[in-house]
C-alpha cells in the first residue's frame, strides 16, 4: 500500500523568503522572470504567493493525480485533509500568523505571513484555486465552459 506523502522537510535556503524565490525560479515560470524585475517588497510577495500556490498545485496535480484510479480512490480523503490544511495556512497567513514546523508548507506559510496582511488582495484568489484543487481532487467532470 502507498503512503499519501507527507510535507517535505524544507531544504534550500534557510530564510523563508529566498525559500520560495527558489521555488519559484525552480520552475522556470516566465511569471517568475517578470517577477524578478518587481520592486524588493513586491517581490517577496510575488514569490510568496506563487510558491504557496505551487505546493498545492504540485501536490493535487504531480502527486495525487499521479496515482492510478484505484490508488486515488483510496487516497482521495487523505488528499483533501491536506487541501484543508493548505487552506488554514493560507487563511493563518493572511492573519499574520505562521504554520509551526521546518515542512515546505511552514516556510512558505511564514514568508506568506510576513507580505500577504500588508496588502489589499485578501484570500480570495487562493480560495478559488482551492475550490478548483477540490475539483480536481474528487474528479468531478467540468459540465460546462463556464464551470472550466
Amino acid at each position: 500500500m502507498i503512503e499519501m506523502p507527507l510535507p517535505a522537510a524544507a531544504t534550500g535556503p534557510e530564510d523563508p523568503d529566498d525559500y520560495c524565490a527558489a521555488i519559484a525560479a525552480r520552475n522556470g515560470s516566465p511569471l517568475w522572470l517578470v517577477g524578478r524585475s518587481l520592486p524588493p517588497q513586491r517581490r517577496r510577495f510575488f514569490a510568496a504567493a506563487y510558491a504557496s500556490m505551487r505546493l498545492i498545485d504540485d501536490f493535487v496535480d504531480t502527486t495525487f493525480l499521479g496515482l492510478s484510479q484505484s490508488e486515488r480512490a483510496d487516497f482521495r480523503p487523505a488528499a483533501l485533509e491536506r487541501l484543508a490544511g493548505w487552506q488554514d495556512g493560507v487563511e493563518r497567513a493572511a492573519c499574520g500568523m505562521t504554520v509551526e514546523g521546518d515542512t515546505a508548507e511552514a516556510r512558505v506559510f511564514h514568508a506568506l505571513a510576513n507580505v500577504l496582511p500588508q496588502t489589499d488582495l485578501g484570500t480570495g484568489p487562493w480560495r478559488a484555486l482551492g475550490e478548483a484543487m477540490r475539483h480536481d481532487l474528487e474528479e468531478r467532470p467540468i459540465e460546462d465552459w463556464a464551470a472550466f
